[in-house]
């Protein structure tokens, strides 16, 4: 069962409307902020971190190409005087030399080539000869170009540089021969490539972060600019709820207090009932607004102290038309035009304007209607004296399945005696701020 509390009905206890929505919605949005900055954060820093892996792997060529350059220069180097003065001496020399080198550098697999790319020697690392074979190239001749090939290759956790380089004359630079070779780049180097990758990548993640640190404040000064806009704009709306309200209060009667009541009555019945926000809204706009068509009807027939005749009540009708006619322009009060154009339905399809039946009247349209009523009898107007509370409520229960959803009333009557002792001899300024503080939390920025 809804039980409305004293705390709720003590001004003094309840801070300002726009106050607790500003707080709210700027507690929200800080937090939304920082999460989506969070995730911003890792995810660039995960995909620069991928970024800055390749390009640091990429220039492994800056720190092991030249050594294996200069590795192979010096395996290449006896090659020059054997192209000058060739013969079986020479070539033994060279292998003699090309050997003896070989034993002392990095390379598991040298090779020499004529510049008819014919084989002159080969040395291998005999325990490296399976992964020889498995590393070496099988077409070495397209290999052989006026240019220095490489490639890498990571095998069992080893780095592998395989390259060509054309061997070139001293005196006229004209390519002479090939090396080919397979380059182990040694444990310590291999430790320093990734020492630098890894480092590189996870410098990512802290630069990243200083970053959204810095950025952080910026966006958060945007926001208070945005909050200040949501606030122009929440009293833009929600003032025009009230101005229009009070054109047709000042018309109807001397005061809002019809208008403020009913909007409170609205938003205790439809919370009972479980609207949801966007509900919720379309309520509180259709109570401040439901009227707003009696603009268009005379002042002397709104203001008459006796019964209507039936043009006359046929005119006062006209009123829901008028309204549906002054909101429809207005996109954000679009989802008002139901209570304005149905809150004269009867949930046994005697109403008007188009006799609705049931739950063809939509919810809100039907709670609207009894708070509505409720109202109106509770209240003096200009042909009738206030009900007192017990007749009202007789008269509403008599109304039951007829004029009003007999569920949405028996849970109103739960309410409205306390409901009545505490609204209904209020002033108009006691009211308005009741109102604000039950309707701020519905119009939050989302």
């Amino acid at each position: 069962m809804y039980e409305i509390t004293n705390s709720q009905f003590d001004s003094a206890k309840v801070p300002d409307g726009w106050n607790r929505f500003h707080y709210r919605v700027k507690y929200r949005i800080h937090k939304r902020i920082a999460g989506r900055l969070l995730g911003i954060w890792l995810g660039l820093s995960i995909l620069i971190g991928i970024a800055v892996f390749f390009l640091e792997f990429e220039r492994v060529k800056e720190l092991v190409l030249p050594m294996a350059l200069g590795e192979a220069e010096k395996l290449s180097e006896p090659y020059h005087s054997h192209f000058h003065q060739p013969g079986n001496q020479a070539l033994g020399i060279v292998e003699a030399k090309f050997r003896t080198e070989f034993s002392r550098l990095h390379f598991v697999l040298a090779e020499l080539y004529s510049r008819d790319k014919g084989l002159i020697v080969r040395q291998t690392i005999p325990a490296m000869a399976d992964r020889v074979v498995a590393l070496e190239a099988s077409d070495h001749h397209s290999l052989m170009t006026d240019k220095v090939d490489y490639r890498r290759v990571y095998d069992k956790g080893d780095l592998f540089l395989k390259i060509v380089v054309p061997i070139r004359d001293s005196d006229d630079n004209r390519i002479i021969g090939f090396f080919e070779g397979i380059y182990l780049v040694t444990p310590e180097t291999a430790h320093v490539i990734k020492s630098r990758i890894m480092t590189s990548v996870l410098l990512v993640f802290p630069v990243i972060f200083i970053l959204t640190l810095v950025i952080y404040p910026i966006i958060i000064g945007l926001n208070k600019d945005l909050m200040r806009l949501s606030r122009d704009l929440y009293d833009a709306n929600l003032g025009l709820l009230v101005v229009l309200g009070s054109a047709v209060a000042k018309r109807d009667s001397e005061t809002n207090t019809h208008n403020y009541r009913v909007a409170i009555y609205s938003i205790l019945l439809g919370e009972q009932m479980g609207l949801d926000n966007i509900e919720m809204q379309s309520l509180i706009k259709g109570a401040f607004l439901h009227d707003v068509g009696k603009i268009a009807i005379r002042d002397n027939l709104l203001h008459k102290a006796h019964k209507l005749t039936v043009d006359e009540l046929e005119e006062m009708k006209t009123h829901v038309r008028h309204g549906v006619e002054i909101l429809e322009k207005y996109a954000w009060l679009e989802n008002s035009l139901d209570i304005v154009s149905c809150h004269h339905e009867k949930f046994d399809g005697s109403g008007y304007p188009d006799g609705l039946i049931g739950s063809n009247i939509s919810l809100r349209t039907r709670i609207f209607s009894i708070v509505d009523v409720f109202d109106a009898l509770t209240s003096k107007r200009p042909y009738k004296d206030a009900f007192p509370l017990e007749k009202a409520i007789e008269i509403l229960q008599e109304s039951s399945g007829s004029h009003f959803d007999p569920m949405i009333l028996e849970k109103f009557l739960l309410i409205c005696s306390r409901l009545y002792t505490d609204l209904n001899d209020a002033d108009e300024e006691f009211l308005h701020t009741r109102m604000n503080n039950l309707i701020s939390k519905y119009f939050e920025v989302s």
